[in-house]
């Protein structure tokens, strides 16, 4: 039997982010934000995308930039919202030799950064190195002029 409380929680999540990161909050109380654009895992799931996340840092470390891929692409189906994921696997397709891919995840991690200026510049610059390696230097110098100097 479904309570009141978990159709309102479910009702809540569907239409505003929860920040799980206590913000001088000292009962450390997830802090709501009316912000339409993502919404953030339930705080079990953190332990996992560090994890998957952790496990894909050691793969590149080790030189195996797809099975980082492999890594990052579950972290993402635990949470598709998270921009860092998917400027991250930018990043690692860009790696192994795939810029046109590499271009079309950095826009889904713009698409989703919305107002956040920081997941925004990060995405834009993995754009920027996809497009040199496209060949499109022009292009990728002058996303790097706009971008480079934002310091979020």
């Amino acid at each position: 039997m479904v309570s009141k409380l978990t159709i309102y929680t479910l009702a809540l999540a569907s239409s505003f982010t929860l920040s799980c990161t206590p913000q001088s909050n000292t009962n450390k109380v997830p802090v709501v934000e009316n912000d339409t654009t993502q919404v953030s895992p339930p705080p079990s799931t953190a332990p996992a995308l560090l994890a998957l996340v952790n496990k894909a840092d050691s793969a590149v470390a080790a030189e195996n930039p797809e099975q980082a891929i492999a890594y990052i692409e579950r972290a993402i189906r635990i949470d598709e919202g998270r921009p860092d994921l998917w400027t991250r696997l930018a990043h690692l397709h860009l790696q192994i030799g795939e810029p046109a891919r590499s271009e079309q995840l950095a826009r889904k991690a713009v698409a989703l950064s919305g107002s956040r200026l920081n997941f925004a510049r990060d995405a834009w610059l993995a754009i920027a190195d996809a497009r040199e390696a496209l060949g499109e230097k022009e292009d990728a110098d002058k996303i790097r002029r706009q971008w480079q100097s934002y310091r979020g």
